[in-house]
């Protein structure tokens, strides 16, 4: 289907997965499965999030962003942003009335603030905030950016309303993270564990997995892991905070996300393609 897909989310009732490697898009139905077009978006391509009906998509060759419209699959006029903030463009998140953009600096060596840039999707106006520790992966909710740090077991979180900036503990070599179900989520791959962070307090509490995470979801109830090296989805209640179901996968299963018709798709790296989990609550 997809040479190594990347990254994967769920807009305008499609499943859409991202191929750094191909410079392209799949579509599958995310009700039946079914193919659903293919876009092709060049080389660079790093990430991408749905918000405002439309996807956007990172690229890290031309330090832009790419705006498609989520029903026509066409890229909306105009809708490619180039990035103020010079680097890496690595992850992509909306919410909050805008798009946030993480922004790594160019030399892998280099250990200065990288940044989180906020684009508003209308006015296409910009804003940098340093993340001294790094940029891994981004999440929005609970009125913050949520930023996991590359350069050390920390979460950095940017308030929404006035930029400021708190770092938060966590398990360590933390990767993906997600905002929801009351509270924010955290794979620490290096302790093989999920780091819960209550948005409001800021207390944390680790739930050992056995497995190292790699990227998290939310819906339904639950808390998603993928767990690529052990070829698992790992299922946590997010009420008992309790490790529910190891679900066999594909090859390396990593980049996930949640439909409402309670329904995991995740993407296999080496099986070149998406897997569907259904489940109950």
């Amino acid at each position: 289907m997809l040479a190594r897909p990347n990254a994967l989310t769920i807009a305008g009732g499609d499943v859409w997965a991202l191929s750094n490697r191909e410079g392209a898009i799949a579509l599958a139905d995310a009700v039946t499965g079914d193919p659903n077009g293919r876009l092709s978006i060049g080389n660079g391509a790093s990430s991408l999030a749905a918000g405002f009906d439309s996807v956007w998509v990172t690229k890290e060759s031309t330090s832009t962003v790419l705006r498609i419209d989520a029903k026509t699959h066409r890229r909306v006029p105009g809708g490619a942003i180039e990035v103020a903030r010079p680097g890496r463009n690595v992850a992509v998140a909306t919410g909050a009335g805008a798009v946030w953009v993480g922004v790594r600096n160019r030399s892998r060596d280099d250990r200065s603030p990288e940044a989180v840039v906020r684009i508003d999707p209308g006015s296409r106006e910009q804003r940098q905030i340093p993340v001294e520790r790094g940029v891994q992966d981004i999440a929005v909710g609970a009125g913050a950016v949520w930023v996991s740090n590359r350069f050390s077991s920390t979460v950095t979180r940017i308030s929404t309303t006035d930029f400021s900036s708190t770092r938060v503990a966590v398990g360590a070599v933390p990767r993906g993270i997600v905002v929801g179900e009351g509270a924010v989520w955290v794979a620490a791959s290096g302790d093989d564990e999920i780091t819960r962070i209550n948005p409001r307090s800021l207390q944390t509490r680790s739930i050992p997995l056995q497995a190292i995470p790699e990227r998290v979801a939310v819906g339904g109830g639950s808390v998603w892991v993928t767990a690529k090296e052990a070829g698992r989805l790992i299922r946590i209640d997010a009420g008992t905070r309790k490790v529910i179901e190891r679900i066999d996968t594909g090859s390396r299963p990593y980049a996930l996300d949640v439909t409402r018709g309670r329904a995991v798709w995740l993407t296999l790296l080496d099986d070149d393609g998406l897997q569907r989990v259904r489940f109950y609550r």
